[in-house]
């Protein structure tokens, strides 16, 4: 296998059709038991091997390839589920489930809205970096180590950077409180 994604990161699209032809099929089932839709399924390990081709030179730096591959897959799936259930697909959402179980006013649905849409606003107001690595982290599911991995840092930096955007978050999040 590193032999494969070491050709992979130094171009070799051969070697990623193999790749891509080797684990399409349980990336593929693994999508479809989150999203229970094959064709957002589909979009979704074309997006997961995309994005791997477009950051091929890294590829060969992943340690467990299968774990990598999974938590990418399952992390990505999860993200569609969750962009679905705002546009009124089904959701995967504890938010969605808490909110759909209480009797609330339209004021409060309101309020709830506004929230989500300040904390979406301050999290795209991150720099660049910062925003990448929060992402990751907090809406990926990716640990401190995979995410320096993936971005070839440190676990210091992708901790520093946490802090950053925790605090300019939290910050933003909270004027809405005052």
């Amino acid at each position: 296998m590193k032999n494969l994604l070491q050709e992979v990161a130094k171009g070799s699209s051969s070697a990623f059709e193999k790749l891509y032809r080797q684990y399409f099929k349980k990336c593929f089932r693994l999508a479809l038991y989150f999203l229970k839709s094959e064709h957002t399924a589909e979009d979704v390990v074309s997006e997961v091997f995309m994005s791997l081709w477009e950051n091929r030179e890294k590829v060969a730096d992943i340690e467990n390839w299968d774990s990598y591959l999974y938590v990418t897959i399952k992390n990505r799936s999860i993200y569609h589920a969750k962009k679905n259930s705002r546009l009124g697909h089904e959701s995967l959402d504890v938010y969605d489930f808490f909110m759909a179980s209480r009797d609330l006013s339209p004021v409060d649905v309101l309020k709830c809205k506004e929230l989500e849409s300040i904390f979406e606003n301050a999290v795209k107001s991150l720099p660049e970096r910062c925003r990448c690595i929060y992402e990751m982290v907090r809406i990926n599911g990716f640990t401190y180590k995979s995410a320096a991995t993936s971005l070839n840092i440190s676990e210091r930096t992708v901790n520093a950077q946490m802090v950053i955007a925790t605090k300019r978050v939290r910050e933003k999040v909270s004027n809405f409180y005052s």
